[in-house]
């Protein structure tokens, strides 16, 4: 603020005390407004900060939550691709298994035609037919995503 200024008294003009009671009036709303402007100040910067921290706070978080997020579907995928693996070499052991059976099927109706007189071998036949279907349909139905799972090799987590 200026330092307080003396007037010149004249014998016309204002009414001096008047004059310097308006003045001080002045100042003091002066002296109001700038207490005023300077909490407003305050108060705008603590808000921005606040509002930095927060922030901060929120991305903080936000990365946390994503870098677990991230964990757990690798994890998950490694697991999945663990039993994956797994189910398919027991496929294919089964698979094998029903290729070991159905040799020695063959072998055994081979044995069975060279030991049988005609009438039985036709009969055999017809019966070895209907066994072999019946193997075929088990194939099939029960493991039927073999030849799925044959031509695809699992991947690696």
């Amino acid at each position: 603020m200026t330092e307080k200024q003396n007037f010149t008294i004249v014998k016309r003009g204002y009414d001096i005390s008047e004059v310097d009671r308006h003045v001080a009036q002045l100042n003091l709303e002066l002296r109001e407004y700038r207490e005023k402007d300077s909490a407003i100040s305050s108060a705008i910067l603590n808000a921005q900060i606040a509002a930095d921290e927060i922030k901060q706070k929120a991305n903080t978080a936000a990365e946390t939550i994503t870098s677990n997020a991230r964990a757990m579907a690798e994890q998950i995928n490694r697991k999945a691709a663990t039993h994956m693996t797994a189910v398919i070499g027991e496929i294919r052991t089964h698979h094998a298994l029903l290729g070991e059976l159905r040799e020695e099927y063959n072998t055994l109706l081979s044995k069975y035609f060279k030991a049988q007189d005609a009438g039985e071998i036709i009969q055999a036949q017809a019966n070895a037919k209907d066994l072999e279907n019946f193997l075929q349909n088990f194939i099939d139905k029960e493991l039927g995503i073999t030849n799925i799972i044959q031509n695809q090799e699992p991947e690696q987590a």
